[in-house]
Order: C-alpha cells, then sequence, then structure tokens
C-alpha cells in the first residue's frame, strides 16, 4: 500500500512579519531632533546676517558723521567772520594791573576751529609811541583802546580761512592780540602818566602776561598740541622777545612752538634824509616804556 506523503511546510518564526505588512517606523525623537536643528541652523543664520547688518550700518553712520563733520567745519569757517573780538572782564585785567593806554581792559580776537588742535597766536603790526603826547594820541584809537577796536577783524595770508589760499593753517585756532599798549608789549612803567589829565597805562608787558594767562584758562590754548607765535612789524619784534616767555606759561604738554617774524628787522641806516630814525626812535621807545 502505497504511503502518502505529506509535504512539510516551513516553519514561521513567530518574530516574522509579512513583507507586505511591514511599515517604517523612526526611531523616537529623530524627527523633534532634526526640526531642532534645522531652527537653530535658521537662528544663527539670522543672527549672522543681523550681525552683518549692524555693522554695515554704524560703518554707515561713521562715515556720514565724519562727512557731515567735515562740511560742518567749512561750513563754520566760512560763516562764520574772520576774528571777534573779546574783552578781557575788568574783574580779572583790573587785579593784575594790565589796561590798554587808555585804561581800557586789554582784548583779543578768536577764531575757533572744531578742526584741530593747532593755533597760531598773532601780534598784529602798529609802530610805537614815543613820546607821552604821542601815547595819548593813540590812546584815542583802537592802537591804544579796546573801546575803539572793531568787533571783527578779516585777514589773509597764513590767518586767511579760505582753505583754497591758505590751505596749510585754514583750520588752525587763531588768536589776535589787540595791540593797543604802543610798546610791542613790553611797557614795563607801574605809575599812571598823566597827559592832558587823562591818564595813560604804558604796562604792555603785563598786558601781555595777562592776555596769555587768561587765554590759557579760558580757550583751548593751555590744551594745544603745536602753537607758533607770529607777529608784523612791531608785533614781529614782540614776537622775538616774548618767545621765551610765552613758552615758560605754555603747559609742557604743548608739543612744538615755533616764531614766526614778519617785517621786523629794522636796520639802523640813515634814511633818505641822513636821520638815523631807527636808532632814534627805539631810544624814545626805550625810555619812555622803561625797558631797563
Amino acid at each position: 500500500m502505497a504511503e502518502t506523503g505529506t509535504v512539510s511546510q516551513p516553519v514561521q518564526s513567530s518574530h516574522s512579519v509579512p513583507a507586505a505588512d511591514m511599515v517604517f517606523a523612526p526611531l523616537r525623537g529623530n524627527r523633534s531632533q532634526l526640526l531642532r536643528i534645522s531652527m537653530f541652523c535658521t537662528r544663527r543664520l539670522y543672527i549672522h546676517l543681523a550681525i552683518i547688518v549692524m555693522v554695515v550700518f554704524i560703518l554707515a553712520i561713521i562715515r556720514l558723521m565724519t562727512q557731515v563733520r567735515v562740511t560742518f567745519v567749512h561750513f563754520h569757517m566760512n560763516s562764520d567772520a574772520d576774528v571777534e573780538l573779546v574783552n578781557l572782564p575788568l574783574s580779572f585785567s583790573s587785579v593784575r594791573g594790565a589796561y590798554c593806554l587808555d585804561g581800557s581792559p586789554p582784548a583779543y580776537y578768536y577764531r575757533f576751529s572744531p578742526a584741530v588742535n593747532f593755533w597760531i597766536v598773532y601780534l598784529p603790526s602798529g609802530a610805537w609811541c614815543v613820546s607821552e603826547e604821542d601815547c595819548y594820541e593813540r590812546s584815542l584809537t583802537k592802537l591804544g583802546s579796546s573801546h575803539e577796536a572793531p568787533n571783527v577783524l578779516y585777514y589773509n595770508g597764513i590767518l586767511s580761512k579760505d582753505c583754497k589760499k591758505n590751505p596749510d593753517f585754514c583750520l588752525w585756532n587763531v588768536l589776535v592780540l589787540l595791540y593797543c599798549d604802543g610798546g610791542s608789549f613790553l611797557g614795563n612803567v607801574s605809575d599812571i602818566v598823566y597827559y592832558k589829565s587823562k591818564p595813560l597805562y604804558i604796562r604792555g608787558a603785563l598786558v601781555f602776561d595777562t592776555l596769555i594767562e587768561y587765554l590759557i584758562a579760558n580757550t583751548g590754548l593751555g590744551a594745544a598740541e603745536q602753537v607758533v607765535l607770529a607777529g608784523s612789524s612791531a608785533g614781529g619784534t614782540a614776537a622775538l622777545i616774548h618767545a621765551d616767555r610765552l613758552r615758560s606759561r605754555l603747559p609742557l604738554s604743548v608739543k612744538t612752538l615755533h616764531v614766526l617774524v614778519d617785517g621786523a628787522m629794522f636796520v639802523d641806516v640813515p634814511s633818505i634824509t641822513g636821520k638815523r630814525l631807527m636808532a632814534t626812535t627805539f631810544q624814545a621807545v626805550y625810555k619812555l616804556h622803561s625797558l631797563n
């Protein structure tokens, strides 16, 4: 009798899953981690972009401010009067005994520059008074009185504020000391001199010292980096004589002091009439202004 054979079926594991029934199941948390990483990268990108924008903005502001400052400086220099008169307070000058010939307070002309910390101190021309009568006549004018001095002066050359004509010094601060003593800022007569019952003060040295003291304390001169002491004619003589005096009064922080003398070489030679005018003039100034 024939034996009926049975074909054994492969035994499937209880852990096996039919392929058709297989479903992809991502690991727990992977999706949220990817989202966090994506968001983190996006934030960093935005932060970097924000930083770049801020840097560009700041640089643009700095550039704009620089241009505005330059424009303002030139507008300020071009719109203001050249140099403007400033009278010293009597409370400051009188206690030091410093007066112009007529008893008015010393004064100076000032042009401020916001661009640089360099200064020109200029001593103007104006000859000398060689007698009491001469000083009296002078005391009635701007050469002997701050009350008679104009409120504004206009200058050319190194004092010009026109940068096309004066590119080297147009932006410097300018101080012009009012020449009102008639003796190259050298007079040293302590007593009051009377002429026609009018008091005359021949105290140029005190005027110079008082002006410099006031300017150092009340302007930026005391904090200057460079100073040029310049003078013309009688003012040139004063610049030569007062250079060391000014240097001794300026703070040590002032790096340099240069002296510029214009037209102050007075040669003792006979004039066309044969007179030695310069020798006679200086002898009279020396005596009247007590320069000994």
